[in-house]
């Protein structure tokens, strides 16, 4: 077999695979579309930004109880994320 052939082979193998994913993918499209209309991706999204939240503030608690009971220093803390300034 000719290399070109090989290389159209191989192409035509590919351009099926990618067929096959966008195929898949329009599945989840729409699963997602029918979450998103009944509200539920709204709610968990809110959620998600909620727990974010509180998991902030649990850290700063940590930070402040440490500060307070051991000296604890955040500015000397490498774990500690750095705000820009």
């Amino acid at each position: 077999m000719p290399k070109i052939d090989e290389v159209v082979k191989h192409i035509e193998s590919d351009m099926d695979r990618v067929s096959e994913l966008v195929s898949h993918i329009k599945s989840h499209i729409e699963k997602a579309r029918k979450l998103y209309e009944t509200g539920t991706i709204k709610e968990l999204s809110e959620i998600g930004e909620h727990l974010l939240q509180v998991d902030s503030k649990i850290h700063e608690l940590y930070h402040h109880i440490l500060k307070k009971e051991i000296g604890y220093k955040p500015e000397d803390d490498i774990t500690v994320k750095k705000e820009e300034k």
